[in-house]
């Protein structure tokens, strides 16, 4: 089989003020096809199977990004951007026969969402050494279910990351502290006779103490884990297809304890 898939990119940019930055992205992106959709699988921890689909073709999409960036002096830096993906061609899982299921094309999905990212340097106010990084992602997508015809979320689709760094560098000092925190949320997942999601609640803490000069080497410690973060799984079985009865469900529970790290970096 031959395809066209063109692709390709038109960017724009605007600079109202010295300070200021804005950005409008508009590309046309093509896909990549694993192996392992082309081909029959099972998996056998997860209880599922595949069958193979020679039929299938990369996904493609329209991505819309808009951005901007303000340089807040001593401050920092901001930049939010918002953004769509229009695709066709997306992979999913698609009935095969009566019973089988395998990955296969649908027409159209959509997802979009808006992310913020800023530096915030805190010397301003008299806290010198100290400087929060931060990273917020907010996320929707919509496609319609090739088995009931009704629209949900892309599988898996991520609906919200969150990324905070807290750093403390003090001065006149080798060393700096700091604390971590990041959580995300999944769209559930579904397959024709099932429907799961993973959850990771509430989220991962951390704290660390960094030496910036020990003999010319950097070393952090760092332990992880604080608010004894539970990676939950749960998953409902249906008869046969979604569109028949509850069959019975699945829970999992698995708490991740604490978590110590030491990391080296530099040159010898």
């Amino acid at each position: 089989r031959q395809f066209v898939r063109p692709k390709g990119q038109a960017s724009l940019a605007w600079r109202p003020s010295p300070k200021t930055d804005v950005s409008l992205k508009v590309e046309r992106a093509v896909g990549q096809l694993s192996f392992f959709d082309f081909v029959a699988s099972a998996n056998i921890s997860a209880e599922t199977s595949n069958a193979g689909n020679a039929n299938l073709v990369p996904p493609q999409s329209w991505n819309v990004d808009l951005q901007g960036t303000r340089n807040l002096g001593a401050w920092g830096n901001t930049t939010a951007r918002a953004y769509a993906r229009f695709f066709s061609d997306i992979v999913d899982v698609i009935p095969i026969g009566a019973t089988g299921q395998a990955p296969g094309n649908l027409d159209s999905a959509v997802r979009y969402g808006i992310q913020w990212t800023s530096t915030i340097n805190f010397d301003p106010i008299g806290w010198k050494g100290v400087r929060l990084d931060a990273d917020f992602t907010f996320q929707r997508s919509r496609l319609t279910d090739p088995l009931t015809g009704q629209k949900r979320e892309i599988n898996e689709d991520t609906r919200r990351n969150i990324d905070l760094n807290l750093r403390y560098d003090m001065p006149g000092t080798v060393w700096a502290y700091g604390v971590g925190y990041e959580e995300f949320s999944l769209a559930p997942g579904f397959r024709l006779d099932q429907r799961f999601r993973f959850y990771n609640k509430p989220g991962g803490l951390s704290v660390f103490v960094e030496n910036k000069d020990f003999k010319g080497l950097t070393v952090r410690s760092m332990v992880y884990g604080l608010l004894n973060t539970n990676e939950a799984f749960d998953r409902e079985f249906y008869n046969g297809r979604r569109t028949n009865g509850l069959s019975f469900t699945e829970s999992r529970d698995r708490f991740y304890g604490l978590i110590f790290q030491l990391t080296v970096t530099g040159k010898i």
